[in-house]
């Protein structure tokens, strides 16, 4: 749940954050629960460079041990993809036909439809190389195609092709040592993505969209899971993007969101003279401050509900404050 609508309530200044226990470029790095600030621009990384992934595991006496894991991009990606993928399949074979019948956040579709866009895409990557459509992004035509051809296709069925392919797909990249800057051979619409970009895209479409489905059942989970620190900080990476492109924010305007819950961290940038906005140094003081859940910023960046039907509170400028959370999509 987000909260009433139009939670958008002004918070007391909060003490500055320490500084970052230590620089990092992508996120996943960080413990949770330890403050780090994200590159604001496009995540770039050599191929298979090391990244430490931390998660939480439960023992037998109830205590809970945070552990830490060494990945490399493609093994994370795929990691979250897949555990994703087994989540919806298990979700999704558990509901009644009423359940698939109700409203997601993505309009005109439900979650029968949700599902079927999972498995069109899946089925896809699965398949032969398409003709490219000369853009850097999957069409919206090309989606809802896929959807409106499978309408009339059962739950069952539809959920048994999505776990065809990605046990396909899952033993071809589990296999296979990628070159994660070369470009992938099968995209969606045939668009211009490399290893790196395709893998990473992927992972967190189908978080997103697990998301999607369990706002819509009543069903919340798995809002820290590999997956959702893999779309949390990709969406992070993005902010750069908002603030200074989007919600056009006078150069020397600092915001600061404070990300809490299951996959925290800190995102503190700078707009400068270039209308760009990159990360601020340590004890920079703040013109706006926004503090919200891992889960309503993922919301909020995914385009999936506007910002007066979540709860976020913030500080300083109301004005920019309001501009920065309109323009927070991402993707939708």
């Amino acid at each position: 749940p987000q909260g009433p609508a139009g939670a958008l309530r002004r918070a007391p200044a909060r003490p500055h954050p320490p500084p970052p226990v230590r620089a990092v470029t992508y996120a996943p790095n960080v413990r949770p629960g330890v403050t780090g600030a994200p590159y604001s621009g496009p995540i770039r990384r050599e191929a298979h460079r090391p990244v430490r992934v931390w998660r939480t595991t439960h023992r037998p006496s109830g205590r809970e041990v945070v552990q830490s894991e060494a990945m490399d991009s493609q093994e994370m990606y795929v990691t979250a993809w897949k555990q994703t993928s087994d989540a919806i399949v298990e979700l999704v074979a558990g509901l009644t036909d009423e359940q698939l019948a109700l409203p997601t956040d993505l309009p005109g579709w439900d979650v029968h439809d949700v599902v079927a866009h999972l498995a069109h895409l899946e089925q896809v990557a699965s398949g032969e190389p398409q003709e490219s459509t000369g853009v850097a992004i999957v069409p919206a035509d090309y989606t809802n195609a896929g959807v409106d051809e499978r309408r009339g296709v059962s739950a069952a069925d539809l959920l048994a092709a999505f776990e065809r392919a990605v046990a396909s797909r899952h033993a071809a990249l589990t296999s296979t040592r990628l070159d994660m800057a070369d470009m992938a051979p099968v995209t969606p619409a045939g668009v211009p993505w490399t290893w790196e970009t395709l893998l990473r895209n992927r992972a967190v479409d189908v978080w997103v969209h697990e998301q999607d489905l369990r706002r819509a059942v009543g069903q919340p989970g798995n809002l820290g899971s590999l997956g959702a620190q893999v779309t949390t900080h990709t969406f992070a990476a993005g902010m750069g993007f908002v603030l200074g492109k989007k919600a056009k924010a006078a150069p020397g305007s600092v915001v600061r969101w404070l990300v809490e819950g299951d996959v925290q961290l800190t995102i503190e940038l700078e707009v400068g003279d270039d209308g760009r906005a990159r990360r601020t140094k340590p004890q920079t003081s703040a013109d706006v401050t926004l503090d919200m859940t891992s889960e309503t910023f993922t919301v909020l960046a995914a385009g999936r509900r506007t910002p007066d039907a979540v709860e976020v509170r913030y500080a300083g400028d109301g004005d920019l404050a309001a501009r920065v959370l309109a323009n927070m999509a991402l993707t939708f």
